[in-house]
């Protein structure tokens, strides 16, 4: 069921980028915020892709000897077992609804 889910949300995003980039959302824009779309029952957003910092190959090197560094300590850390793990609270967030409520 879930990978199900998975590929349903994935086949959405798809006919939503298409219906976006062909205009056919302009209708659906929130009075407050414009990066939103609210339909019958749902809503999306439109979110920034993440930005990725990359660096000069001197940099990028020097960078990658300090990971390594970093790396070495970890597994040393952790062989000896002087760490504790933490987690997050776990949540569930499903967007539906128009939106405006």
């Amino acid at each position: 069921m879930i990978n199900s889910l998975e590929a349903k949300k994935k086949q959405y995003k798809g006919e939503i980028q298409q219906l976006y980039d062909q205009g056919a959302l302009a209708h659906l824009v929130d009075d407050m915020d414009s990066q939103k779309y609210n339909g019958d029952g749902v809503s999306v957003s439109l979110c920034k892709g993440r930005k990725t910092r990359i660096y000069d190959s001197a940099v990028q090197m020097e960078i990658e000897v300090k990971l390594k560094e970093i790396e070495k300590i970890k597994y040393l850390a952790d062989r000896k077992e002087q760490f504790t793990d933490k987690f997050a609270p776990s949540y569930w967030r499903v967007n539906l609804g128009n939106g405006k409520e």
